[in-house]
């Protein structure tokens, strides 16, 4: 099964998160983790509840996800921190 790490969980994060509880099965793919602005949540569940403190450096060395989707607000100043989350991934594979 795909590992997911969720970048934002605004009406779009939400949204995702409910579609894929509906296909998981099919798509083999679940919600390893949500990373925010208020920390990371380890897991799946419908309501964002912090596990640990963080940003999107540490969701991913610590739920070391197959996939990112990233549900973040655009930041067209700088693109951060989508860009730095993309070219972790890609240096990861």
């Amino acid at each position: 099964m795909k590992r997911i790490l969720l970048l934002g969980y605004g009406h779009v994060g939400k949204t995702f998160r409910e579609f894929l509880s509906r296909w998981s099965s099919e798509l083999d793919a679940q919600i390893a983790g949500v990373v925010t602005r208020r920390g990371i949540m380890l897991g799946d569940n419908p309501d964002f509840r912090k596990d640990i403190e963080g940003g999107i450096n540490e969701a991913l060395g610590k739920v070391k996800p197959d996939v990112l989707v990233d549900t973040s607000s655009a930041n067209y100043k700088d693109g951060e921190p989508s860009i730095s989350a993309y070219y972790r991934c890609f240096e990861s594979g």
